[in-house]
């Protein structure tokens, strides 16, 4: 396996984004995938899972959003999209990670897979550009109404017009994360609704990458993300034939089985013809780093090699 990193330019014009690639032994990868990392996290986090697919023949590529990980150049830009845009760039900048891999690997399936945040990412993406997708795999995602999404789009205007774009708000904080972790008490940590492994919540924890408050703005930029996903109850954009997995722990607080069934429902109901559901029971948010992982990592790989 070799592993790199470059910096492929943002579309708000200034930043680079940092990106990493995961390449097999092999002279040509059987598939690519492209991950998607959730809300204040770094693709990084994902190196065991990228390493067991290039075991299994794979190339994987993903990128550090603007204000997290290693795209992040000023402690300022942690939790920060982008002051106008920020919505749509961050979309956008998944394309062009995409068109790169496309590049590097002429002909070869592309998939993608987002996690949490980035399963919102994800599915906004498949609107665009979902004929240029030969799958996507929807991680650990929410069914969430509009009406939530202009709440929280209203809030951090208003905190974003009295406090400033790059306030670090506790209160959005809470209103969005803070009911998590209070399925799993006692709580250990903050983070206990993450996975049932400690040691990987410790890790967590610990890493200053992680688990920082978003700024006013970011939160803004998200719900709105969330708002469009929610007006488009016919899942407009979205190609018929497109292979799609929804995947979930049993009792992700992010919204678990109920939110996947409700997914599944909405993309049938749109003649998305080729979707299937995988839910892990008793697991958490993370199901990557969950203690059935190496279960949850073949059945993805099953899943991406039958669809090739």
């Amino acid at each position: 396996m070799k592993k790199s990193e470059v910096y492929l330019p943002s579309n708000d014009g200034k930043n680079q984004l940092h990106t990493v690639i995961w390449e097999p032994d092999t002279e040509y990868p059987r598939a690519i995938l492209q991950i998607v990392h959730g809300m204040c996290e770094y693709v990084d986090r994902y190196d065991d899972f990228a390493n067991y697919l290039t075991q299994n023949g794979f190339a994987v590529i993903g990128n550090d959003h603007l204000g997290h990980g290693k795209s992040v150049k000023r402690n300022d830009d942690l939790g920060f999209f982008a002051s106008t845009d920020g919505d749509k760039i961050v979309i956008e900048d998944l394309h062009n990670v995409m068109l790169f891999a496309k590049d590097k690997w002429l002909g070869t399936p592309l998939f993608m897979l987002g996690h949490s945040m980035g399963s919102f990412f994800t599915r906004v993406f498949l609107t665009k550009y979902s004929v240029e997708l030969d799958g996507a795999v929807i991680m650990g995602t929410g069914f969430i109404p509009d009406s939530a999404a202009k709440i929280g789009m209203m809030l951090s205007s208003l905190i974003c017009k009295t406090k400033g774009e790059r306030y670090k708000s506790k209160l959005l904080e809470s209103l969005t994360l803070g009911s998590n972790n209070k399925a799993f008490a006692p709580n250990r940590t903050p983070d206990d609704w993450l996975t049932r492994d400690e040691k990987a919540v410790d890790k967590y924890v610990n890493d200053k990458l992680c688990g920082f408050t978003f700024t006013a703005k970011a939160y803004n930029d998200f719900f709105k993300i969330i708002h469009s996903i929610a007006i488009n109850k016919k899942c407009e954009g979205i190609s018929k034939e497109l292979p799609v997995l929804i995947t979930s722990g049993e009792v992700d607080p992010v919204g678990g089985k109920k939110a996947c069934e409700k997914l599944l429902f909405k993309y049938e109901s749109a003649k998305i013809t080729d979707t299937s559901i995988r839910i892990y029971p008793n697991d958490r948010h993370e199901i990557l780093n969950e203690l059935d992982k190496e279960e949850v990592y073949k059945d993805i790989a099953d899943w991406l090699i039958s669809k090739i």
